[in-house]
Formats: C-alpha cells, sequence, structure tokens
C-alpha cells in the first residue's frame, strides 16, 4: 500500500462582494501544497454558506456535489503532481470530467499542461473553478458544461481525468461508459474512486465494455490515505484505475492497463 504524504490545508477568506456580483454563494478558499518537483501551492474555492447547503439538501434534483472538494479528486492531484515534471511536456490537452470545483484541472494546468478542459454539468462548479483558476493565473485552464449522459461525444484530450464519482449507481454506469469511450481512443485515463455506492455499477458496465477491464479495475489497489484536519478528514481511503499510462509516468506499480479498440 503506497501512502502519499499528508497535505497542509488551511482557510482564507475571499472578497464576498465579488463573489456575490457573481451569484455565487459566500465561498471561502482552501489552500493546499502538493508534492512534486518543484512543489506545488494552489487553491480552489469552496461553498462556505451553511444556509445554501441546507437549502440544496432540500431541493429535489439539487446538484451540490461539485461546490466542495472530495477525497479522490485531492488523491488524484497528488498523484499526477508527484510525476516526473519533465513528463509533462508531452501532454499537450487534459480534460477533467466533471471537474468539481476543479483541483484536479488547476493542477494540471500550474504543471504546465497547455490546454486543459474543466468541464461539469453544474454551472455553478464551472464558474468556482473558473475564478480560481484566474486568481492564479492559469490560463491553460478553460471551462466546458457537458452532461455524461449527453449523445455527444466526450472532448478529445490526450489526458483524461475521472476522480470521485461513484456516488450513486446510474453515475457509475456513465462514467464507465465515458472511460472505455477516451481509453478506446488511445487517451491516457486516470479514475479515482474513493468506495461508493456507485463504484461497483462503474466496474460491472466497465467490464462490459472493455473486455478484461473488471479483473484489471482497481487491482493494484495502490490505495492511498488523504488525510485532512482543516476539512476534518482524519482518513480517507482511495484508490487508482489507469489505462494507457505513457512510460514516464509508470511509476510505483501504478502501470494500468491498454484498453482494446475493437
Amino acid at each position: 500500500m503506497a501512502h502519499l504524504g499528508p497535505i497542509v490545508w488551511w482557510n482564507r477568506r475571499v472578497n464576498v462582494t465579488k463573489l456575490e456580483m457573481l451569484a455565487l454563494p459566500a465561498c471561502h478558499l482552501v489552500a493546499f501544497s502538493l508534492a512534486g518537483e518543484p512543489p506545488l501551492h494552489l487553491s480552489v474555492l469552496e461553498v462556505a454558506d451553511r444556509d445554501w447547503w441546507a437549502q440544496q439538501s432540500k431541493m429535489e434534483g439539487s446538484n451540490p456535489f461539485g461546490a466542495k472538494l472530495w477525497p479522490a479528486a485531492l488523491g488524484v492531484a497528488e498523484h499526477l503532481s508527484s510525476l516526473p515534471a519533465d513528463g509533462w511536456e508531452s501532454v499537450g490537452s487534459a480534460l477533467d470530467c466533471c471537474c468539481g470545483n476543479g483541483l484536479v484541472a488547476i493542477t494540471l494546468a500550474a504543471r504546465g499542461v497547455p490546454t486543459v478542459i474543466a468541464s461539469d454539468i453544474s454551472p455553478l462548479a464551472l464558474e468556482m473553478t473558473a475564478q480560481a483558476a484566474a486568481a492564479q493565473h492559469l490560463t491553460a485552464v478553460s471551462t466546458l458544461r457537458f452532461d455524461l449522459g449527453a449523445k455527444t461525444a466526450l472532448p478529445a484530450a490526450d489526458l483524461c481525468i475521472f476522480a470521485d464519482l461513484f456516488y450513486e449507481e446510474r453515475l457509475g454506469r456513465l462514467v464507465a461508459q465515458r472511460v472505455a469511450e477516451a481509453a478506446k481512443r488511445g487517451s491516457w485515463v486516470v479514475v479515482g474512486s474513493h468506495v461508493r455506492s456507485g463504484r461497483g455499477a462503474f466496474l460491472e458496465r466497465l467490464g462490459q465494455l472493455l473486455p478484461g477491464a473488471r479483473q484489471l479495475a482497481f487491482r493494484h489497489d495502490d490505495e492511498f490515505l488523504v488525510r485532512s484536519d482543516a476539512l476534518k478528514w482524519k482518513e480517507k481511503r482511495c484508490s487508482i484505475l489507469e489505462f494507457n499510462t505513457p512510460a514516464w509516468a509508470q511509476v510505483g506499480g501504478m502501470v494500468g492497463g491498454e484498453a482494446a479498440t475493437n
């Protein structure tokens, strides 16, 4: 089992007046340090308005998930940040699918990926991502409203990220379809998982779409622990599945599989 080093967190208030002008709920910045050469010091926005969260919990069809950080997104960002810095020169584009508050997209832009698309169905998540990226002068990040369940093809990218998306079975199956789509066309695919109800459905559907993937999925369980005192995460266990991993990124046993294209 590979344990990532602890990640340092702290909170700082943002300019609420500016946020209100853009119709966002009251937010705070969550700043973090990620391992790698050089280390990264970045930040994302989280909704801090407790009344807003209470309202969302009562609203049918509400989708507040992108308004906060999730463990596997943090784990994927740490994993990618720690890869050899010179390898990123070969990655021309990346897609952070269902980006939430944009942690992975921001990390990839900071590592030098020249084109990073942060996609989500939530306008709130996209606005939070855009603001955080702009505040850190990460101009490589652009946002795209995209529905996993739509018939539209997944945006093309050298690297596709799907982090912490298994919070219901239907979504797990949709993610499997998009993972297979990206893997079959040759993209490097990274899936971050914090065990949730939709993970089993994801694995079952992925096994149908990619022969052999059911045995491969998370088999290396290079499980890592994510901790954060600021977010009251004593210990969150996550794991990563990869397809078409480039040679330079095959470190620590995280080799992944190759997707059949037929």
